[in-house]
C-alpha cells in the first residue's frame, strides 16, 4: 500500500480541532497532550498558540522545527530518533538552540516511528525509554 503524506496540512483547522479536544476534557483537571509525527508537530504549535494546556508531548514532529521560534506556554517534551530520514539531527539542534527551556530527547539508532510497534522501524528499547520518560513528565506536570 502506498503511503499518502500531507503536503499542505490545515494547521488552522488542526489547531481548531485540538483547542476543542482541550476545552472538551477541561473540567476534569489538568490537560496533557501527547502526539506523534504530524500530531507531534500539532502538539508542539498547540504548545504555544492555544490555552487550557498543562503539559506536552511530541514525537518526532518534523513541523516543529518551522514553529521553534515560538515558545511553548507549558512544559515540553520533544522525542526524535537519531536516525529519522526525514528529521535531520540539524532541525533538532536549531530547535534545542532556539528552545533550551524545552525537554528534548534523541534516541540513538532510533529512526522515525520508533514508538509505533506496527512499523519496521519501531525500536523497543528506544520505546520503552521514551514511554517511561513520557510518563514521569505527566505525572510531574498534570498534578492536581
Amino acid at each position: 500500500m502506498a503511503r499518502k503524506f500531507v503536503v499542505n496540512p490545515d494547521w488552522a483547522a488542526m489547531l481548531l480541532d485540538t483547542q476543542a479536544a482541550i476545552d472538551a476534557v477541561a473540567n476534569v483537571g489538568p490537560v496533557g497532550i501527547v502526539g506523534f509525527c504530524l500530531g507531534g508537530s500539532v502538539v508542539y504549535a498547540a504548545a504555544t498558540k492555544l490555552s487550557g494546556l498543562t503539559a506536552a508531548i511530541g514525537y518526532y514532529g518534523g513541523a516543529i522545527v518551522r514553529f521553534a521560534d515560538d515558545k511553548p506556554k507549558v512544559p515540553t517534551q520533544l522525542h526524535f530518533g537519531e536516525k529519522d530520514t526525514g528529521i535531520p539531527l540539524t532541525d533538532v539542534e536549531i530547535i534545542r538552540g532556539k528552545r533550551p527551556e524545552v525537554e528534548i530527547h534523541v534516541y540513538s539508532g532510533a529512526q522515525h516511528g520508533f514508538n509505533c510497534e506496527e512499523r519496521a522501524s519501531y525500536d523497543k528499547a528506544s520505546a520503552d525509554i521514551a514511554r517511561a520518560r513520557s510518563v514521569e513528565f505527566l505525572a510531574k506536570h498534570l498534578k492536581k
